[in-house]
């Protein structure tokens, strides 16, 4: 619930997930242990779980070992070479030490690699592929990190009840087919009704300008959950400025995000624009610099430019950032700067970004 934590248009909400049951039931086969058995933490150690911290929750607190790797500790994380040196210290067997020895070393960063990056094999994945070493708990519990909070963009406005996320559950193969899913995502979209959760908000690098200037906004896939917040409380605010808001899923039919809330809010809202494109309708606006290129809207949003507007850029960090700087300047060149040289409106574009006119929050999978 809102009241409950407060938030602005642009925060993120901050979510402490679990381990799931069959993995914390894994660690303990492997380790041989009693989830049962109560322990309490003490940091003795400069990194893991058991690192030195001047706020801990987890130091000096009586817990069921089930309790501890449920919440506190990254065990669905990427193992480390660090990890896999420890390992190879306690190794009996020549050959896993030689092994172990060998992923670890920085002259076979290429195995390592293989071996846990691309694959993406977790601790207790590698406990498992090496039985026949026995290792203190608390060795590992130095080695793996304490479980993190995942950040998810807040996609409600702060004037709404409720508070409201745009999740993607993360979902992939790797190259020997291994099946990985993302361990929040998968969390959130497994929680029951009236579930309570651990969490809490953190401030966000996108804010709505005060007084009101002209919005370009543009958000891909799940990129959309900012701008929501930012269209759900200019609507409510009867921002005055117009807005211009681009939006890009792959179906309109399968994962049209929202799309109904914008279509009818346009329609309400003469001050808000939205246009959405469609990767794998066929649609000749692909992707959102497509629609950026079509003449009439490159010509209302270098009019949206040339009167300050404020951009707004969310989503995946991977080349669409790049792309839409590219549409960026070329709108510049063409309807603002309009001198000839392409270098003004980079400069221009630079400025921008500079000057608190273009925010972005973009984020990989």
């Amino acid at each position: 619930k809102h009241a409950e934590l407060p938030y602005k248009c642009g925060d993120a909400l901050r979510v402490y997930a679990q381990n799931p049951a069959a993995l914390v039931e894994r660690f303990l086969k492997r380790m041989k242990l009693d989830g049962q058995k109560r322990i309490v933490l003490s940091p003795n150690n400069d990194a893991g779980a058991l690192k030195r911290q001047p706020h801990n929750p987890c130091f000096g607190v009586s817990m069921t070992l089930a309790q501890l790797l449920t919440y506190q500790i990254e065990l669905n994380g990427t193992g480390t070479r660090r990890f896999l040196g420890m390992m190879s210290t306690f190794a009996q067997d020549e050959e896993e030490r030689e092994r172990l020895e060998e992923l670890s070393a920085s002259s076979h960063l290429d195995e390592f690699h293989s071996y846990c990056y691309r694959e993406k094999r977790n601790y207790v994945e590698i406990l498992e592929d090496f039985t026949a070493i026995d290792i203190p708990l608390v060795d590992i519990l130095s080695c793996i990190p304490p479980l993190k909070p995942r950040y998810f963009s807040i996609s409600s406005s702060p004037l709404d009840d409720t508070i409201h996320l745009t999740v993607a559950r993360l979902e992939f193969t790797t190259p020997y087919n291994r099946k990985r899913m993302g361990l929040c995502s998968n969390y959130l979209c497994q929680v029951t009704k009236h579930a309570v959760l651990e969490c809490g908000t953190a401030p966000g690098t996108v804010h709505v300008p005060d007084p009101a200037q002209p919005l370009l906004l543009i958000g891909p896939g799940t990129g959309i959950a900012p701008l929501r917040s930012i269209v759900r409380w200019c609507l409510k605010t009867k921002y005055s400025a117009p807005i211009m808001l681009l939006t890009g899923n792959r179906y309109r039919e399968k994962d049209y995000l929202y799309g109904s809330e914008f279509e009818a809010a346009s329609k309400e809202c003469a001050t808000l624009n939205h246009l959405a494109s469609f990767s794998r309708d066929g649609d000749k606006c692909r992707y959102v610099q497509h629609r950026m290129a079509q003449v009439a809207t490159a010509k209302e949003i270098g009019t949206l430019l040339a009167s300050d507007a404020v951009v707004v850029l969310c989503g995946n960090s991977k080349q669409m950032p790049k792309d839409v700087d590219i549409s960026l300047a070329s709108i510049i060149h063409h309807f603002v700067t309009k001198s000839g040289d392409e270098a003004d409106a980079e400069q221009y574009l630079k400025a921008m970004k500079k000057n608190g006119r273009f925010f972005s929050e973009t984020w990989s999978s």
